[in-house]
């Protein structure tokens, strides 16, 4: 598969190309998928090194401790009603922990576009894949987003559309609104159906 779009506009400095001689790799040969030629005297390498001069100065920012706060919490609350709904086969303990567990899918993309930390792992609890959540979140909606292109915006399709458009009524804007809460909705049924099937 050709990369280079991606390769090129993730790296905003050399040191990538440095390391891609201890890979082995052959040159693409379909047509280029973007009007850049990734020259070094070209427009697209100008701007990169332009940017990462730029970028030197810029202040580091990273995950405030509110967020870092509400994630940890969810982690523990979703444990916590977990391992009481075992306990005690409460039905609503079950939903909290499910709701906990959506919500915390949410809160852990945050980490995932750090450097490796543990708390990036935080998207597995949901049983999701941290490799195949960010190479598909890279790929799509860094590269595309918010167009036809980009999963992330055609994945809940039809229950919520993202889309803006001229005609849309008041049910496409209340799905955008209920997403958060359908997305804490997907794990506590699965949860249920498998505590459901563990009593038989």
């Amino acid at each position: 598969m050709d990369i280079t779009e991606h390769f090129e506009s993730h790296h905003i400095t050399d040191t990538a190309e440095h390391v891609l001689s201890k890979f082995s790799y052959k040159e693409a040969t379909t047509p280029r998928r973007s009007p850049y030629t990734f020259h070094p005297d070209g427009f697209f390498k100008r701007a990169k090194r332009k940017a990462a001069e730029a970028l030197k100065n810029a202040p580091e920012k990273g995950i405030t401790w509110e967020t870092t706060l509400v994630s940890d919490s969810l982690a523990v609350a979703a444990a916590a009603f977990a391992i009481y709904a075992a306990l005690t086969g409460s039905f609503w303990s079950a939903w909290l922990s499910g709701m906990a567990i959506g919500l915390l899918f949410t809160s852990s993309h945050n980490f995932t576009h750090l450097k490796p930390n543990w708390r990036q792992y935080y998207i597995v609890v949901p049983m999701l894949s941290l490799k195949d959540w960010r190479t598909s979140h890279i790929l799509s909606h860094h590269h595309f987003p918010n167009t036809d292109l980009d999963m992330e915006m055609l994945q809940h399709e039809p229950l919520v559309d993202y889309y803006p458009r001229t005609d849309k009524d008041w049910k496409s804007y209340l799905q955008c609104v209920m997403f958060p809460l359908y997305a804490g909705l997907i794990w506590p049924i699965g949860g249920f159906n498998r505590y459901e099937a563990d009593q038989i």
